[in-house]
């Protein structure tokens, strides 16, 4: 009698599933699920102390990454890390509504509160302006 199931994994099969990631693996991919994870919280406006918990992970993760990536991949990483940056500032800036108004600017026709002398003239070639 055979017992197939108490047999040892078979060559290339479950062993190759079961395999633990590397390091540098799992920093990579622990940087890139962070910036997506912010990305996903910022996209649909969701808990940005979230959104900024991953940035902030990402964002302490770059040395880390610096050291593991040529220098275009790791400017990818920068550029996105960059944008979900300026994304989360956006984002959680307060809406401008009636209450944010701008400051009114001065009238133009007044005049300074210092008299100023008048302005020589300017000599040129053709003559004074």
């Amino acid at each position: 009698m055979s017992d197939t199931g108490a047999q040892g994994p078979e060559p290339g099969g479950a062993e190759q599933e079961l395999r633990m990631p590397t390091v540098p693996e799992l920093v990579l991919s622990t940087a890139q699920l962070a910036i997506s994870l912010a990305a996903d919280e910022i996209a649909r406006k969701g808990d940005l102390e979230q959104a900024q918990l991953a940035i902030d992970t990402a964002d302490a993760l770059m040395p880390v990454v610096a050291r593991l990536l040529p220098p275009e991949h790791l400017r990818q990483f920068r550029r996105a890390l960059s944008e979900l940056q300026l994304a989360y500032a956006e984002a959680s800036a307060p809406a401008a509504g009636p209450a944010a108004r701008p400051e009114p600017e001065p009238p133009k026709d007044t005049q300074p509160a210092v008299e100023t002398p008048p302005r020589p003239p300017i000599w040129t070639p053709g003559g004074d302006v």
